[in-house]
């Protein structure tokens, strides 16, 4: 057992010479190492994600401008074509590139949310694994 009271199994290949004795890893690492792909009916409690807003193109849809937007405006790169240069007036050129920056950032938080939470479920269900073996001997 270690400090948090986790059965570590004891050690998974000890080894003593004249000098040393190593413990080495220990059997619940070493069957979380080798654990399967994870099983479609292993779940895990995510923490929410932060909510996605609507586009640029929706946010702007009711707007007196709106077809500028749809034809002038790159959601990719949050900025205005060079073609809209004198046909959308500034002050809604600078609130949609507000918005859109907003709107990136909260894509980009949303998407690492959804990777961390990919990552979180095979680490947690390394860990699972190895405790149902430990627990099964």
């Amino acid at each position: 057992m270690n400090k948090n009271n986790t059965n570590t199994g004891g050690a998974a290949f000890p080894f003593i010479t004249e000098e040393t004795y190593s413990v080495g890893m220990s059997l619940r690492d070493y069957y979380a190492a080798h654990a399967p792909a994870v099983p479609d009916w292993f779940t895990v409690e995510y923490s929410k994600a932060p909510a996605r807003p609507h586009s640029v193109l929706a946010h702007f849809s009711g707007h007196e401008h709106s077809r500028l937007v749809q034809y002038f405006f790159s959601e990719a790169t949050c900025e205005w074509t060079d073609d809209s240069e004198g046909q959308v007036p500034e002050g809604f050129r600078q609130e949609v590139r507000g918005y859109a920056r907003q709107w990136k950032a909260a894509q980009e938080a949303y998407q690492a949310q959804v990777y961390e939470s990919h990552i979180r479920r095979l680490v947690q269900w390394r860990f699972f694994y190895a405790d149902q073996m430990l627990n099964s001997r």
